[in-house]
């Protein structure tokens, strides 16, 4: 899917879903972190690392990606003891992937 559709779908989601475009805006949520988010809920827990390996980011833009969905509250980080995160969605996290997967699902039979 192209970064476009991503736009367009996270533009349905905030026209469609208060709650979520409040969210999009207070947070600055970005297409990138509901890309993240998506494959966490897909992964269940997963390194921070390998999210990183996943998308070819570095390990700072990756941060600033987890930093915005903590805040949001919808993935969780902790530390795995080597110095690198382990991160989850939330339950919050799991109901807004899935609110965007199913949109997602609409545009593409469009």
């Amino acid at each position: 899917m192209s970064d476009t559709i991503y736009r367009e779908i996270l533009r349905r989601l905030k026209d469609s879903d208060d709650s979520v475009a409040e969210m999009i805006s207070r947070h600055g949520i970005q297409v990138r972190d509901i890309v993240i988010l998506s494959i966490v809920c897909n992964q269940g827990i997963i390194p921070s690392t390998r999210l990183a390996e996943l998308f070819g980011f570095t390990q700072s833009v990756l941060n600033r990606s987890q930093e915005r969905l903590i805040s949001a509250q919808l993935l969780s980080a902790r530390s795995n003891g080597d110095a690198q995160s382990i991160v989850r969605a939330t339950a919050k996290g799991m109901q807004v992937a899935i609110r965007f997967d199913q949109a997602a699902t609409c545009s593409d039979e469009a």
